[in-house]
């Protein structure tokens, strides 16, 4: 019963095997499905979008032997950290439709009966509820959030109940054992303690502490809404590990079910909250900019540096999207922003609901999600 092919520990072998052959082709998959938003949404060539994102989103893979065999088939090998070595193939579509007719076969985003598309100045827009829907959250409504030359972007009206957040251990939501719970349906934490060993960060996911933020490297927008990460990006801050679950795309793809939307993220980065922000001309008072070519001053390598209006208190008011209480329960303290702040390695960003940009550790108990869509244009 213990030895031989047909043993008691062969099978429990051949199952580990299989656990972990399987881990590494979903990987696979889930960076073929990048290199495709990388395709649709940046008419990056195929073949380079899909090399890019196979690089960057699947552990252990052979560089060097990473090879597009002429047929629009790439071909790599991919060696664990227990020393296994799988072999793998990825076809890449070819008849497929092209970018400039996949964004015009999509539905146009509406405000009210406002085709957005026919409006010259969309920051007069934000804030107002759109008619994108999610499936799999039919009961989420979506404000206009932000709009750049490629995308919109729509933003949760309101805190996520804790039973529609994906989990960690799988691409799945509503396993809220998985996520911190803290007295009410809408406050979240990512794990109870700074030892990282709960919630959402745990030696067996992607966002432990000292892990590589593949999550983050692999995201079209860190380049342009996260800067910090790409000038002093460690990968290994304990801050980081949180923003790297907030940006991992393939957490949040099932907000992005709706009709036209490419993918979703955990909530805005403080440098999209300015852009929003500033954009709109009844808001005299602005944001510290993030995104203009001064942006040294306004980071370190512990993350970006709050600074006055926005540390005040009550400065977006507490009744409007950038910054709101929860309709339904009011005990919630404000939303996670996908962006590490400077105080310490720790600290994660937050719009607080008194009405101002702060932070706090990812184990801060009386915090909600507001998920980003975002929807090619």
């Amino acid at each position: 019963m213990l030895s031989g092919d047909n043993s008691i520990l062969q099978k429990a072998t051949d199952a580990k095997t299989e656990t972990e052959k399987g881990e590494v082709y979903e990987q696979i998959s889930i960076a073929t499905a990048s290199g495709e938003m990388e395709y649709y949404s940046n008419g990056t060539d195929r073949i380079t979008a899909y090399k890019n994102a196979l690089l960057n989103g699947v552990d252990g893979i052979d560089k060097d032997n990473l090879k597009d065999n002429g047929s629009n088939l790439i071909i790599g090998t991919v060696t664990t950290k227990n020393g296994k070595q799988y072999d793998f193939s990825v076809p890449v579509p070819v008849t497929d439709i092209t970018v400039d007719e996949h964004k015009n076969s999509l539905p146009k985003l509406k405000v009210g009966e406002i085709d957005v598309s026919t409006v010259s100045d969309l920051s007069t827009l934000y804030g107002q509820t759109t008619d994108y829907r999610s499936i799999n959250h039919p009961n989420i409504d979506w404000q206009l959030f932000y709009v750049d030359d490629d995308n919109y972007y729509v933003i949760a009206s309101d805190y996520v109940p804790n039973v529609e957040l994906p989990c960690n251990g799988n691409t799945g939501f509503g396993e809220t054992d998985l996520l911190k719970v803290d007295g009410s349906d809408y406050k979240t934490i990512f794990c109870s303690s700074s030892s990282y060993n709960d919630g959402v960060f745990t030696a067996e996911t992607d966002y432990k502490n000292g892990a590589e933020s593949n999550a983050i490297n692999n995201n079209p927008l860190t380049s342009t809404y996260l800067k910090w990460a790409t000038t002093y990006n460690t990968s290994k801050n304990n801050n980081i590990c949180a923003v790297s679950y907030m940006m991992d795309m393939s957490k949040w793809q099932s907000f992005a079910d709706g009709a036209g939307a490419l993918y979703a993220i955990g909530g805005p980065t403080i440098e999209m909250l300015s852009l929003s922000w500033n954009e709109v001309s009844d808001h005299i008072q602005k944001m510290t900019s993030y995104d203009d070519d001064n942006i040294t001053s306004n980071i370190n390598n512990k993350g970006y540096v709050a600074n006055s209006p926005e540390t005040e208190d009550n400065f977006f008011g507490t009744s409007n999207m950038w910054c709101i209480r929860s309709t339904t329960n009011s005990t919630v303290a404000g939303y996670w922003l996908a962006s590490p702040l400077s105080n310490f390695t720790s600290y994660v960003g937050i719009v607080f609901s008194v009405g101002r940009v702060g932070g706090n550790g990812p184990w801060a108990g009386n915090i909600g999600f507001r998920p980003i869509v975002v929807i090619p244009k």
